[in-house]
């Protein structure tokens, strides 16, 4: 993990996705899309990056999604 990744801050807004394959190796360079669903409405977002060597993307929610109750994590990958 480079020193950029280490040092990225965190609140109570970020969200930290890791993909993981079925035996728990990291998916590296993955897009990731975030299907959120609320009450009245659902949204489909796309990750601005795509995931690390350790298979994670961090993204800041503040401002995309009010009033959610669930998510649904899709992935883009060649080999997936």
């Amino acid at each position: 993990m480079s020193n950029k990744e280490n040092t990225q801050e965190y609140s109570k807004d970020t969200l930290r996705i890791q993909i993981v394959d079925f035996k728990d190796n990291p998916i590296e360079n993955a897009e990731v899309i975030l299907l959120a669903s609320g009450q009245r409405e659902g949204q489909k977002i796309a990750l601005p990056n795509k995931t690390n060597s350790q298979g994670e993307t961090l993204f800041n929610l503040q401002g995309y999604i009010k009033n959610i109750n669930r998510f649904e994590i899709t992935i883009n990958h060649p080999d997936y």
